[in-house]
């Protein structure tokens, strides 16, 4: 601050400026560098940063910082520094108009991932909204394709918040109803517990419902028409009367049990239609395209229901 010196001092640095003097700047290259190699020996999480961060903004890639000048080391201090401000404001993406994220590096809080690695998670207070937070991040958990999906919505639709429990329950309702999101399974339900079923009967019929949707976009487009005018636009099946889930499925001939599992010994009478079904495919390849144009993308006879089953065998003569 040029106001804490002399009126001697200042002129001084004038005389010397105007002269034509320039200071040589300090170079603490050497010390920035100690502290990176230091970093690196105490912390490997550390040492992989300034190695990603290397690999990234380096033109020549190397990771001793020896090698660098003091601007460059500064930078990445810098960019520790933004990292760690972040992550105490709880933000979960780099802004763009920093640094860019680095390729492998985490950008969520270290409370998030420990959160969402432990096999209990906070409760947000809303069982509701619980219910919904632990569909999402069940839902990313089932695949790379999944969680880019809840990203690619993030960021268009949620101003790039990930964190599922840091949105409202009306959001999170639109992206699982959109996608036809299911049920967490029991052991990813967290904050509330798992919660018992109170219906068997109604589980079956939603579960047949969401199974129909994610057979394909004109499944879903069917059920969504039927909510916008039949229930008032509301898509999750879970808030439906089972009244009006059975009338959906029997208006569109689908069984009660579709989307479950089959198991082979529980049901003889599929297991002889399944078989038969198998069988005939066997005779060729003109039986087997009859199957397939018959049963549409569903080629596993096995996820048809015994109607249709029979229905295929008496048209065709299956023997």
């Amino acid at each position: 601050d040029p106001s804490k010196h002399t009126v001697e001092f200042l002129q001084g640095f004038l005389n010397f400026f105007h002269s034509g003097g320039r200071l040589q700047p300090h170079d603490d290259a050497a010390e920035l560098a100690q502290f990176i190699k230091m970093g690196q020996k105490k912390s490997q999480n550390w040492k992989n940063v300034w190695q990603q961060y290397c690999t990234a903004f380096s033109p020549t890639g190397k990771h001793d910082p020896a090698t660098y000048d003091g601007q460059f080391l500064t930078k990445f201090l810098d960019y520790m520094a933004q990292l760690a401000t972040m992550s105490m404001m709880g933000v979960t993406q780099m802004p763009a108009s920093g640094v860019q994220a680095m390729p492998g590096l985490a950008s969520e809080p270290p409370q998030k991932r420990m959160r969402e690695g432990s096999s209990m998670g906070a409760s947000t207070g809303d069982p509701v909204k619980d219910s919904l937070v632990n569909r999402v991040k069940s839902f990313q958990r089932q695949g790379e394709q999944n969680k880019q999906l809840w990203c690619m919505y993030c960021d268009n639709y949620l101003g790039g918040v990930r964190d599922p429990a840091r949105h409202d329950s009306s959001k999170l309702q639109d992206f699982v109803e959109a996608h036809g999101v299911p049920e967490a399974p029991p052991r990813d339900r967290m904050g509330g517990g798992a919660v018992a079923s109170m219906d068997p009967a109604k589980d079956k019929l939603v579960n047949a419902v969401k199974s129909f949707q994610r057979e394909g976009e004109m499944q879903r487009e069917l059920w969504w028409n039927f909510c916008d005018t039949q229930l008032g636009g509301i898509r999750d099946p879970s808030r439906h009367e089972p009244v009006m889930l059975r009338q959906f499925l029997q208006a569109n001939g689908i069984p009660e049990n579709f989307g479950e599992p089959y198991v082979p010994g529980l049901d003889p009478t599929k297991d002889h239609f399944v078989n038969r079904v198998k069988q005939y495919q066997k005779g060729g390849e003109q039986n087997k395209q009859i199957w397939a144009t018959f049963c549409g993308h569903r080629r596993d006879p096995a996820r048809h229901d015994t109607s249709t089953l029979q229905q295929f065998c008496e048209a065709y003569g299956v023997p």
